[in-house]
Order: C-alpha cells, then structure tokens, then sequence
C-alpha cells in the first residue's frame, strides 16, 4: 500500500512516535486547566444551592467541552443532568425535549407542556434527585426563551427553585443579561465566570501536554519561537491552537521535519488561512 493511503495516525506515528493523535477532543487524559477547573467550581457551588450560574467567553475557548465534562462528573445517583444542545428549536421544542428526557410523553399544546415540565421537576426533586439543565450557547436564545425559563424554574414565589440552570454563551451574552429587561434573571444569577484564553506560558504548557500524551519522547517537538508565535496568531483560543498545530504536525511529516519550528508555523498559518 502507497504512504499515502496510510491512516493519517499511521503517518505521525511512524514519524514522531504517536499513540494517539494529539490535539483532539478525544485526548486523554486531557490538560486540567485552571480557568476551566475554577469554572466548574462556580457551577458545583450553583448546583449545591440549586441556583443559576453563568458562564461566558470567546468561541472556541473551551467553554463547551468544560460544560460537558462538569456534566459527566455529576453522581448520576443525586443528579438528573439534562442538556439543551439545540436553540433553534424554540422554547416550546425545549420544554418538549426536557419533558421526553424525564421520561413523560410531553404534551402538544404549549400551556400543558408547561405544567407538565413543572410537575415532572417537582417530582424528580420528591424522589431526592436534583435536576441540573445544562445550556451551551444560551446567546442564541431570544429573550422571551431566558425570562420562561426564569419563571418555569422558580417555585413559591420565587424563593426556592425546581432545579439548577447553567448557562454558558459567548462573552456578549453578560451584558445582554445586564439589560433592564432581564433584571430580574441577573438577579438570581447567584455564580457568574469569564472563562479567558491561555497566555503565553499556558500555550507551551497545553502544547508540551499534549505531545507527551501522545507518546512523543524526543526532545521538545514545538520550539519556544513555533509556541511564541503560536500565542500570537491564536490568541491562547484552544480551538485556533489545536488548529494550528494540528496543520503543523502535517506540514512537518510533508517536509521530513523533526522539530516544529517557525518556518514550519509560516507554513501552517498559509494552509490554515487558505482553509477557513
């Protein structure tokens, strides 16, 4: 079979050494970021309050993926973790799609739907199992969708609620919720985060991780000038930096290279601009 048939793994691993293929979402163990831990901690203490948390940031800096894994390290035993992955299905097509994952046949008519969510909340928390929503890009919902949800989750005059709300969205979704329209939502928002890019020493450090996850054993792969430059033109987005260094990675098998350099970097940010 010619090379470049080969599985693209099979190349990087006949060339730098690989296990697994760096730079994925599937890299494990992933790097424990501290913005990313400390954005968890603001959900866990919202969730023990059974409040509302909000979290923002740029696109692309790991805010999805946090969501995610603070989801997945819920004890199924005390939590119902339910998820809103799709906006642009409507409020209605929300309250649906939370009543179907509490196991109810939700109703057609929207006023019965929202009774029947309340009551299926009530009784998840009768049987002692919080409900967490977990809510990725809440900046594309409108405002009626933040101030129904708002309502639909409190309880006994707005003093306890039926279940933890975490909304997570692009940095312009804050000063939206800071409008007089929505006082009464940021007012009950009781744990608020910026999850920020990576400096200059956090790029080299999520770089080296993931090389070493890899199973690269050589001396360092990315110099300190790729990584300078890296930060520069990526602006410690995570996205960008998988992006980026992904495309050198390839650069570097093509040119027969062993270290990622800066002419390498030139080389990737050309594909990767010609690409997006």
């Amino acid at each position: 079979m010619r090379q470049a048939n080969k599985p693209i793994l099979n190349l990087f691993e006949e060339h730098f050494g690989f296990t697994q293929t760096p730079f994925t979402k599937n890299t494990h163990p992933p790097m424990v970021l501290d913005g990313q831990q400390e954005m968890k901690a603001r959900f866990l203490l919202a969730t023990r309050e059974q409040g509302i948390a909000l979290a923002t940031g740029q696109r692309g800096c790991g805010k999805s993926t946090t969501l995610r894994q603070f989801g997945d390290e819920l004890d199924p035993n005390r939590y119902l973790v339910l998820d809103i992955p799709n906006p642009a299905s409507g409020l209605t097509g929300v309250y649906r799609d939370l009543v179907r994952k509490m196991g109810y046949d939700p109703s057609f008519f929207k006023p019965h739907l929202v009774s029947q969510l309340r009551e299926a909340l009530a009784q998840q928390a009768n049987r002692q199992r919080q409900v967490v929503i977990l809510c990725d890009e809440a900046d594309c919902f409108n405002d009626s969708w933040l101030e129904d949800m708002r309502m639909l989750l409190s309880d006994k005059l707005d003093s306890t609620s039926l279940a933890t709300l975490i909304l997570v969205g692009n940095t312009t979704l804050s000063a939206r919720l800071r409008l007089v329209s929505h006082e009464a939502l940021w007012g009950r928002i009781n744990f608020r985060y910026q999850l920020k890019p990576l400096d200059l020493r956090q790029t080299a450090e999520y770089i080296h991780h993931h090389v070493k996850v890899a199973g690269y054993r050589g001396d360092a792969l990315f110099s300190d000038g790729f990584i300078a430059k890296a930060q520069e033109y990526t602006h410690g987005i995570l996205r960008r930096i998988n992006q980026l260094c992904s495309y050198s990675l390839v650069a570097a098998k093509v040119r027969g290279a062993k270290v990622i350099d800066e002419a390498i970097f030139l080389q990737a940010q050309r594909d990767l601009d010609e690409d997006l």
